[in-house]
């Protein structure tokens, strides 16, 4: 990899040690398959639990209502210990009815 355009220090980060750290976050399963689960920078930290991006976007996707979404993180600058909430986007299925349960 050439580098980060026009930053040097995102370059030097992603290429420490030898190694180009692409963030991507996953694991292997019994059978020794590699599954790719989200980024790292995308994970929410909350309540002490890790909760992926990806996690939250396949749980309300999979709501008949919802026919696209996006979550990430929200950065806080109340000094909490515990991290903010994540904050989503949702586009709703032209078809579906807006009510309280799927607006």
């Amino acid at each position: 990899m050439a580098g980060y355009y026009r930053n040097p220090e995102a370059t030097a980060e992603a290429s420490a040690h030898g190694w180009h750290h692409t963030g991507d976050v996953g694991y292997l399963d019994e059978d020794g398959f590699l599954y790719i689960v989200d980024r790292a920078k995308d994970m929410i930290i909350t309540g002490g639990f890790n909760v992926y991006s990806a996690e939250v976007e396949q749980a309300l996707i999979a709501h008949e209502a919802v026919r696209d979404c996006a979550s990430s993180d929200c950065p806080t600058t109340s000094g909490a210990s515990v991290s903010p909430p994540s904050s989503c986007c949702m586009t709703k299925r032209p078809s579906t009815p807006t009510t309280s349960s799927a607006s």
